[in-house]
């Protein structure tokens, strides 16, 4: 699937890796929203090489409770002018290498909400079947 200038791929769930602690409530808000949509609507941005999830940490939860297989990504390095990260509450750009630090050499995730990722141009919405994601 392309969009504008992203490409969205269907990609093993276990390709994918947290990157920040999540709320339950908004875990649970999702999950009721999806499966009564009935479609996924949102590719999740990742790190190319790693997995890490840019943004769409809640969404990925949701997934797992729904028992998915495949996800909705867009794959992106950290270096691509198209994406951006700040700190949560500012303007400040966030040092990518605490990401990677926290995430794959300390087995750590990330504070709920420590980074805001900004995507230029914005980021495509999608409609994809559920059926669809829990097949292998």
């Amino acid at each position: 699937m392309t969009s504008n200038i992203y490409h969205i791929e269907l990609k093993p769930i276990q390709f994918l890796c947290s990157s920040e602690e999540t709320d339950k409530q908004h875990i649970d808000y999702l999950s009721h929203k999806i499966v009564s949509d009935g479609t996924w609507t949102t590719p999740i941005p990742c790190e190319i090489h790693t997995g890490i999830i840019m943004d769409g940490n809640h969404r990925y939860q949701v997934a797992k409770q729904l028992k998915l297989s495949l996800l909705p990504c867009i794959l992106l390095s950290y270096q691509d002018n198209r994406v951006k990260v700040n700190y949560q509450n500012s303007d400040k750009p966030y040092d990518i290498q605490k990401i990677f630090e926290a995430i794959l050499y300390q087995n750590k995730l990330l504070p709920y909400k420590t980074t805001k990722h900004h995507f230029s141009p914005f980021l495509p919405t999608i409609n994809v079947n559920l059926d669809l994601l829990k097949r292998l």
